[in-house]
């Protein structure tokens, strides 16, 4: 065999080993798609914002209220997290004082934004 027949024909296994394994690639690619075999096919995914802020909104009074919230609003997040110390909402068993965090969630809804409401802080009765 010549030199020049040598070369052409390494350079069409080079050819055809690139071909085997574009089309393993290819075959692979599609199964991975495809998910595991059992499994319920992949959840696209939902076009909501998923952008939040964690807060202490109950430091403010109802004009820096209002202030904090559209800033938060034109920050382009969507869900605020708010802290309920179960120690201010319940000081002594059986007695609830939720004004305070009533006027938080009725502000955050007019807002439209999402609240993700932490309890927190067990008072000494409950201890």
């Amino acid at each position: 065999m010549r030199a020049s027949q040598r070369r052409g024909l390494l350079y069409a296994l080079i050819l055809l080993l690139i071909a085997v394994a574009g089309v393993a690639l290819w075959r692979q690619g599609r199964r991975a798609g495809e998910g595991f075999p059992g499994f319920p096919p992949d959840v696209p995914l939902a076009a909501v914002n998923p952008f939040g802020v964690n807060v202490e909104l109950s430091q403010y009074d109802e004009a820096e209220l209002e202030r904090a919230l559209n800033l938060i609003e034109a920050g382009g997040f969507r869900w605020v997290r708010q802290t309920f110390p179960w120690v201010e909402i319940e000081p002594q068993r059986g007695r609830y004082e939720w004004a305070v965090w009533d006027e938080i969630v009725a502000a955050v809804r007019e807002h439209n934004l999402e609240l993700i409401a932490v309890l927190d802080t067990s008072p000494p009765w409950a201890r």
